[in-house]
């Protein structure tokens, strides 16, 4: 079981943490969200 911990763990390391990886997911979010920020602004009047 120990061994297979470790695949997992070393697979999510490599490829879910990614720094390449996060950083397209998080540049992505931040996008979105800097646009329903825009949208809620232009309904309020803001």
């Amino acid at each position: 079981m120990e061994k297979l911990d470790e695949l997992v763990a070393s697979y999510v390391e490599q490829r879910l943490l990614n720094p390449a990886r996060l950083q397209e997911l998080l540049s992505g979010l931040l996008q979105r969200r800097a646009e329903q920020n825009d949208r809620e602004k232009n309904r309020i009047g803001i």
